[in-house]
């Protein structure tokens, strides 16, 4: 986490010493305006970055828990992805804390923190 109370861009900014470019936080179907990819960490904003995140988790195995999904507002399991979403209501890719990256019409499991609080950080 960037702090205690974590923020989107910050959480993605500790990244940069792991990843090589922040263009990856960008989806090409983001579609909202001004959106747009960014290669400098130190540039990020929330338009940069198209993706939710959930700050604080508990790292674990079982059950795999979701770190990362398409732009989402919601945390209950089973919750659709907004109209404005990166990919419409279609659904949405969810990023796992073992590395796997699924296609969910919903969300397959509840975002919560290490505390079992519901949270999400959104553009």
């Amino acid at each position: 986490m960037d702090s205690s109370n974590p923020t989107l861009v910050g959480s993605m900014k500790l990244l940069s010493n792991i990843v090589t470019t922040a263009k990856i936080f960008h989806c090409p179907s983001d579609t909202r305006p001004g959106a747009r990819a960014e290669t400098n960490f130190q540039k990020l904003t929330t338009l940069n970055i198209s993706y939710s995140y959930v700050p604080n988790l508990k790292w674990q195995d079982t059950p795999d828990s979701p770190l990362i999904v398409d732009r989402i507002y919601s945390t209950a399991k089973g919750d659709a992805w907004p109209s404005d979403g990166n990919h419409g209501t279609n659904g949405g890719n969810v990023g796992f804390n073992d590395g796997h990256v699924s296609w969910n019409s919903t969300l397959p499991a509840a975002l919560k923190d290490k505390t079992g609080k519901e949270v999400v950080l959104s553009p």
